[in-house]
């Protein structure tokens, strides 16, 4: 998300000085920066930062996999009928939510 709305990492580089240094390209990720470029950052993860404290692709796997559980058993307690306050209208709707175009489109 953080990539999305400030691609060029201005809000860590003013927040987390560790990583102030950290080329745009591995600023949202800087444990994937190899070693020499952490080193001319002046900042090693697991040093002089942490190491990730969670793999986000796993978690994100295994959120899903809960929401789609979760979801056929409120489909199973409701007679298998979607309640329409929970859906998006339309693609559109869909766009606008996930920031993929700005709500004056």
């Amino acid at each position: 998300y953080g990539c999305r709305v400030d691609p060029h990492g201005k809000y860590i580089r003013k927040y987390i000085p560790e990583l102030a240094n950290y080329p745009v390209g591995y600023i949202y990720e800087p444990w994937k920066a190899p070693l020499d470029i952490q080193e001319k950052a002046g900042c090693i993860i697991g040093c002089g930062y942490p190491e990730p404290m969670i793999n986000h692709k796993e978690a994100s796997d295994r959120n899903r996999k809960m929401m789609e559980e979760l979801r056929k058993i409120l489909l199973q307690k409701s007679n298998m009928k979607e309640p329409k306050h929970i859906k998006p209208s339309d693609e559109s709707e869909i766009r606008v939510f996930f920031g993929l175009q700005s709500n004056e489109s």
